[in-house]
């Protein structure tokens, strides 16, 4: 977060990727679970209702997890609204949403510009600090609500970029308006970028939150002003590829989405340019600056003709960086996802070399394979994807627009079960673990016994090592039969620390262990009083669980009273 030459030479010439699937995605494979439709095969908008209720979606545009939070929320474009879901890991087919922004309830579906309402959005981003911005389009604007996670259905936006107050939705091209937003973005450094569609351009607010309350709250006619632009030499101007009547290396013709990496890079999706630019550090570029890097086309200067290729796209829209690296893009008119596993190397040496063939993409879903490219509802298929959001367990989320023939749906996609490798070990001291190496749900081999001698304190120790791909889960799976003993669970990680306040009788240890990263547990249990001169055992399951693969190695642990 790898080629040779000639093998990418083959692959493009074939038409097929350069390299064979990664290991934890299959091509083709079909989605894990699907909303907004009550099944894989359905496919009509507000599932064929007069008017939407908290389980449907119209033309879904945008997808974004809460770092913080955890809760997932969907651009419900032409219904007007966002939604809120509990979280991305209580998707069950055809769930409901918790809450909606833009609508008073989940029943209505009007537009409008007023504080508390909404107007055709197009792309969401929920930033570090669990604000909710919405890119929303026919109102010309950007609206911000703080804590998105615990608000309540209906309520009014905190903050604003592109009117001046709530009431005035006219479009321009000056460096506080914006004309149709499709997407925003927020970086770790809390910077806004803005996928400015019709403007031709990105816009960048170097303190965007404190200007988007401030500019709310103002009831003159200021403006929240941008910092800098990407594709116009400066504001106030809207030039398709910046007047030339070809595609140039620093324009833009009709951006559709972004996304940044963890390092602040960022990715446009350049619609009718058809092809996927890369700036590296865009934050210190000039107005205007030159993209670094560039996909689906040979060059910065060429628009060809769209094919049903690996190393083309058809529509790309949205775009997401996974915890690998690699760069996914949703094709619309193509119906289809493609990954790039080394996407910066792949786009850089793109831009510098005068090869007349693109990179090719290394895996794709929605499709069975490059060559095809039909809109399928189904558990394998897309219709119309328009955006996507992953996270670190390796989920990839689908927000499909659809259309007259199916879609109106976010499909979620996880890795092969091959892909998960949570090794767990267990034993009586710190330096004398054991496990198997296998990974199981019995325990078999991988369990203890600790004696307390009058009521003493008996302690144990857990490992944890995450050896696969993606980020892994440490839950305790306690017994309610164990109320004669008082247990504390700490981690050693830099120190002791206490984390008992966290855990209860199925509850987590620790979320999202990353790729190789190793985890030591320290478990005490004291028995209570009423153990006194009686032999009573307390039991525990401690899981390191793939919650998205389905794989789980567990280690047991017991603790025996003596008389």
């Amino acid at each position: 977060m790898r080629w040779g030459r000639v093998v990418l030479m083959a692959g493009i010439l074939t038409g097929m990727p350069a390299s064979g699937a990664r290991a934890g995605w299959t091509d083709g494979k079909a989605a894990a679970s699907v909303i907004g439709q009550p099944d894989f095969t359905s496919g009509s908008d507000n599932q064929g209702g007069s008017q939407p209720t908290a389980a449907t979606l119209n033309s879904p545009q945008g997808v974004a997890l809460d770092p913080t939070s955890g809760k997932f929320f969907v651009c419900d474009t032409l219904n007007h609204r966002v939604l809120r879901y509990a979280s991305p890991t209580a998707f069950v087919i055809g769930g409901a949403a918790e809450a909606v922004f833009g609508q008073t309830n989940f029943a209505a579906v009007t537009s409008g510009s007023q504080r508390n309402k909404l107007n055709t959005p197009a792309g969401i981003f929920v930033d570090r600090a669990g604000n909710l911005w919405v890119a929303d389009s026919s109102n010309n604007r950007l609206v911000m609500f703080l804590n998105a996670a615990g608000r309540a259905s209906g309520v009014n936006a905190d903050g604003l970029i592109g009117s001046a107050t709530f009431d005035v939705t006219a479009a321009g091209n000056s460096e506080g308006q914006l004309r149709q937003p499709q997407d925003v973005a927020v970086d770790g450094s809390g910077r806004v970028w803005v996928a400015d569609w019709q403007n031709h351009r990105i816009l960048r607010f170097d303190n965007g939150a404190a200007d988007a309350v401030a500019n709310a709250d103002d009831s003159g006619d200021n403006l929240a002003l941008a910092d800098g632009v990407l594709g116009q030499s400066g504001f106030g101007l809207s030039q398709t590829n910046r007047g030339s009547g070809t595609p140039v290396r620093n324009g833009l013709n009709q951006p559709w989405k972004l996304a940044l990496d963890p390092a602040g890079n960022l990715w446009v999706s350049d619609g009718v340019n058809q092809r996927v630019l890369y700036f590296e550090d865009p934050a210190s570029k000039a107005n205007g600056a030159n993209a670094d890097g560039v996909l689906g086309q040979v060059n910065f200067t060429t628009n060809a003709a769209p094919e049903i290729r690996a190393d083309r796209f058809w529509g790309p829209r949205g775009l997401a960086v996974d915890s690998l690296g690699a760069l996914w893009v949703a094709e619309e008119i193509n119906h289809r996802v493609v990954r790039f596993d080394t996407p910066i190397a792949t786009a850089t040496a793109n831009a510098n070399d005068s090869e007349l063939t693109p990179p090719a993409a290394n895996g794709v879903l929605g499709q069975a394979d490059f060559e095809t490219n039909g809109a399928n509802s189904t558990a394998s298929g897309l219709t119309a994807p328009r955006d996507l959001e992953t996270s670190a367990y390796g989920d990839l989320w689908v927000a499909e627009k659809g259309d007259a023939t199916g879609g109106h749906r976010v499909s979620r996609f996880t890795p092969d079960a091959d892909s998960y490798r949570s090794d767990g070990s267990v034993g009586t001291k710190e330096t004398n673990l054991k496990g198997n190496q296998l990974y199981n749900l019995t325990g078999a081999g991988q369990k203890v016994t600790v004696f307390s001698e009058k009521r003493k304190k008996a302690v144990m120790f857990a490992g944890a090592d995450n050896d696969g791909e993606y980020a892994d889960d440490f839950r305790v799976l306690g017994s309610p039969g164990d109320k004669d003993f008082k247990v504390k669970y700490f981690s050693m990680k830099n120190g002791k620390r206490n984390i008992s306040g966290d855990v209860k009788t199925r509850g987590f240890i620790e979320r999202a262990i990353l790729v190789d990263q190793d985890r030591e547990y320290l478990i005490e249990v004291k028995p209570k009083a009423s153990t006194k001169n009686k032999v009573k055992l307390w039991r525990m399951s401690l899981d390191f669980v793939s919650l998205r693969g389905g794989g789980t190695d567990r280690v047991k642990g017991t603790v025996k009273t003596r008389k």
